[in-house]
């Protein structure tokens, strides 16, 4: 693995889940020439999706946007990296300006989702996948899908599949008594792990099982490049969260870069990158990091 030293260095966790595909349209392999509409909606199958692409040239970088999130989120790292190739994102079923879709959803029904946007949309490929918190999700399961067709990957700050279970076990053991706040922290990292069992509910009306299962039975990598980006270690685990003790925190710091870890081990073609001061928003804290990885990701496919 190698480790690369960016001027900075950024990212922390989220949940986000998805992925896979099945009966898809045909995958993608016109080459990366201008998309015709730089934006619009496109009908992937009885509802459409909203997307924007902006430069021009191959290889087409996409950009997933984490659980919850449109693709404004990508705004700093579009502006930055259309002056070198052609980049898009897109807001998925129910977010943004796109449709909604049927529920719960699935990974099969992301990569489904996305893949009819790249064929309908004309948007050619080779791509290189940019997924940020559970859109990391939704990129492996379409590299898993369509691996002909993807060129590279950088994972923002992951969601991993295994994280509820894991980040449940940092938790203090449960009990009646046990404040507000823990119980808080205890209710979401349930729903990482299986939503149907959990008061809380998103958007997207993501089935958190089925996608972590999906995910898990996603093939190895191999040799394709994978830059995997984590959150600063010493960055308080979560904002927007009830705070939680210095304990506490500190275990559920490490078990995350534990996972981040294990992400970077499903290539042996790996980059990691640690941020020095950020949190999970790296697209927003520290958009130079993720357009530096994608910069490097495609001058290596310019390259071969």
């Amino acid at each position: 693995m190698k480790h690369l030293s960016l001027r900075f260095m950024v990212c922390v966790m989220v949940l986000g889940l998805v992925m896979t595909a099945c009966a898809s349209p045909s995958p993608t392999s016109q080459p990366a020439t201008p998309t015709p509409m730089p934006s619009g909606m496109v009908d992937v199958g009885g509802y459409k999706l909203f997307y924007k692409c902006s430069g021009q040239g191959g290889p087409t970088v996409i950009l997933e946007a984490g659980g919850g999130a449109d693709s404004t989120v990508w705004s700093k790292v579009m502006g930055a990296v259309d002056g070198t190739t052609r980049v898009c994102a897109y807001d998925r079923a129910g977010l943004g300006r796109s449709d909604e879709a049927s529920k719960p959803r699935i990974a099969q029904d992301m990569v489904r989702d996305l893949n009819a946007l790249l064929v309908n949309a004309h948007i050619g490929g080779p791509y290189i996948l940019v997924g940020h918190s559970g859109g990391g999700l939704v990129v492996r399961a379409f590299a898993d899908q369509y691996p002909g067709e993807v060129s590279g990957l950088v994972l923002v700050d992951s969601a991993h599949p295994e994280m509820g279970a894991r980040l449940l076990a940092g938790l203090p053991p449960g009990s009646a008594e046990e404040p507000d706040s823990i119980r808080a922290w205890r209710q979401w990292f349930t729903w990482m792990v299986d939503s149907k069992k959990s008061p809380l509910q998103d958007a997207e009306g993501w089935d958190n099982r089925a996608v972590n299962e999906q995910v898990k039975a996603a093939k190895p990598l191999g040799g394709l490049p994978l830059v995997v980006i984590s959150r600063s270690p010493d960055n308080p685990f979560l904002a927007n969260m009830p705070e939680l003790p210095t304990e506490t925190n500190a275990a559920l710091r490490q078990i995350w870069q534990d996972l981040q870890a294990e992400l970077a081990e499903l290539s042996s073609n790996t980059t990691r990158v640690i941020a020095a001061q950020a949190g999970h928003d790296i697209p927003n804290e520290e958009p130079e990091l993720v357009i530096e990885a994608i910069r490097m990701l495609v001058d290596g496919v310019r390259s071969q």
